[in-house]
């Protein structure tokens, strides 16, 4: 059928004569199965049922001749707002930054694509291409890859139209322009085919089928319609005046020149390196993974394990243990254990050498009277008379140093500077704690009598 032509424009070009046997089959007529070998499918100057040599002969009847450049190089840096592009197919990076400005400043680009490499700009304006209905409602012959699209909404391009024929269609999604061919399915769901928006001054016009207009599909009177008015449409005057530019009809591989939008060489090169990479993971995507990129990717693969090897084999790592086998400073531990080394450490304050001893005394005092919690001060110190751990002149020292301790805690939480007691006043106070200590920790062998 005529879709096998989709099939070699995404594959190696091959098996033409049978598509031209199809073809035939399809309108009921011979045409020119002679074909040449060396044709470009959808080629501007291709003469056979898959060339564009009828749309470009429309383009030069609607227009002065002279102003139709077909196929050549596309000069970027030389296009004007008064001119019009005309893209079917291309298969090269486009220069999205260059066609953007272009449409900016007043220009006009008209893109017939299904499965070319237009899709960085067509996204570029939030388009996306999307798969056709699976049962169109209307298609030639029953053949659903050759749906029947209808027109839709207001525009100059599909006034006079009455349905344009497709061949093996992709649909768009879109979300702010303005529709102008729809497919209808089966059960009256619609897809978008052509859309059309204005860009700054310009206007961009997307149709998501390139065989639209290839010389087999002119044949039906409503693709020349569609065609002669889309021609008309790129080069009419606009509201900020007269156009009648230069109509550039570009399919397939082209040359392009220039650069219209203003960037560095270091960014043009970055930029068109990642439309390049864009447009190779596209195809990656539809036809498996190419011999070049096959070999780029493994020459970068080897090179990313060469340096990661170079940065990694020669460096030496320290054995450290986990965490659960280190061990344990004695500033971590708890305890009185923790207590006495924090003591005994550098950067301990007067304040907090009393506060810490104090609470070694209240953790021991706790372990001997089976106090937990500890009961109010007065109590505890009642208890340690009681039960003849100290004497009561010893008691009343333990209750004058934790007066003074209390004093100290309480200057310690309040608000603004804060006295450091002196190092007569610490004596006095841990002297206490220390003989307190000596006798709750058995050093004498037993309570006090």
């Amino acid at each position: 059928m005529i879709g096998a032509l989709k099939s070699r424009l995404r594959r190696p070009r091959a098996g033409l004569a049978a598509c031209a046997a199809a073809i035939s089959f399809l309108f009921s007529a011979t045409g020119n199965a002679a074909e040449d070998a060396k044709t470009i499918p959808l080629g501007v100057a291709n003469t056979s049922w898959d060339g564009l040599s009828r749309f470009v002969e429309l383009a030069r009847a609607e227009e002065h001749a002279e102003r139709v450049v077909a196929g050549g190089t596309l000069p970027y840096g030389e296009l004007q707002p008064k001119d019009a592009i005309v893209l079917v197919h291309p298969t090269e990076t486009l220069d999205v930054e260059s066609l953007t400005e272009f449409l900016r400043q007043g220009g006009r680009v008209v893109v017939f694509d299904d499965f070319g490499t237009s899709d960085s700009l067509v996204e570029h304006f939030g388009i996306k291409r999307i798969p056709p209905p699976e049962r169109p409602k209307e298609s030639v012959r029953g053949n659903a890859s050759l749906p029947v699209a209808r027109p839709s909404g207001v525009h100059p391009t599909i006034a006079e139209v009455p349905f344009v024929v497709l061949n093996h269609p992709t649909a768009l999604d879109h979300p702010n322009l303005s529709t102008v061919l729809v497919v209808r399915d089966t059960k009256g769901h619609e897809a978008v085919v052509g859309v059309a928006g204005a860009v700054g001054k310009g206007r961009l016009f997307v149709v998501s089928d390139a065989s639209a207009v290839m010389n087999g599909m002119m044949r039906f009177s409503g693709n020349r319609t569609f065609a002669g008015a889309v021609l008309k449409y790129a080069l009419e005057d606009d509201a900020w005046g007269e156009r009648g530019g230069v109509l550039y009809i570009l399919s397939d591989a082209f040359a392009t020149r220039g650069s219209l939008a203003p960037r560095g060489p270091v960014a043009e090169f970055l930029e068109r390196a990642l439309a390049r990479l864009k447009d190779e993971a596209r195809k990656t995507s539809k036809e498996g993974l190419g011999p070049d990129l096959a070999w780029i990717g493994t020459i970068a693969a080897a090179a990313m394990i060469l340096m990661w090897l170079r940065k990694r084999a020669g460096t030496l790592h320290r054995i450290e243990l986990p965490r659960w086998g280190r061990p344990v400073s004695d500033l971590a531990e708890g305890g009185v254990g923790g207590h006495a080394a924090l003591l005994k450490s550098s950067f301990l304050t007067r304040t907090l050498e009393v506060i810490e001893w104090k609470n070694a005394l209240e953790e021991t005092v706790a372990a001997r009277l089976d106090a937990m919690p500890l009961p109010p001060q007065n109590a505890w110190v009642a208890r340690l008379v009681d039960e003849q751990w100290i004497d009561r002149a010893a008691a009343i020292r333990l209750q004058d140093a934790l007066m003074k301790v209390a004093t100290i805690e309480t200057a310690q939480l309040a608000r603004g500077a804060v006295r450091e007691p002196s190092s007569g006043e610490v004596g006095a106070i841990v002297a206490v704690f220390e003989e307190i200590l000596s006798r709750l920790e058995g050093r004498t062998g037993r309570p006090h009598p």
